[in-house]
C-alpha cells in the first residue's frame, strides 16, 4: 500500500511520550501499525522507508507524522502535519 494521506507521505517516525527516540525501529513499527489501523487494517506486516540525502533542504518532503500527547488529561492521538522532514515510508503492507 502506498503510505500517503492527502497526497503527502507518512513520516517513518512517531512523536510520542512512549517512544523517546521515535525514529528507531520500535518507533517506525508503531508508526507503520498506526497507518494500517487508520486505513482500517489491524497491523503492519512489512514496511520500507528512506531518508532524503542531507545537503539538499529544498528536496525534503512535507509529511504527516503520527503523534500522541496528553492534553487536559486526555491522550490525543492523530496525524499532525509536519514541516519538511527527511525520513518517510515508501511502502507499508497491512493485514
Amino acid at each position: 500500500m502506498s503510505p500517503k494521506l492527502d497526497g503527502h507521505s507518512i513520516r517513518a517516525c512517531v512523536d510520542s511520550y512512549r517512544y523517546p527516540d521515535g525514529c528507531n525501529e520500535a518507533g517506525r513499527k508503531h508508526a507503520a501499525n498506526m497507518f494500517c489501523q487508520y486505513k482500517g487494517y489491524s497491523r503492519a506486516t512489512q514496511w520500507q522507508w528512506q531518508t532524503t540525502p542531507k545537503g539538499r533542504p529544498r528536496r525534503k518532503k512535507r509529511v504527516w507524522e503520527w503523534t500522541e500527547q496528553y492534553q487536559d488529561g486526555y491522550l490525543k492521538r492523530s496525524y499532525t502535519w509536519k514541516g519538511k522532514k527527511r525520513r518517510y515510508f515508501t511502502t507499508i503492507e497491512c493485514s
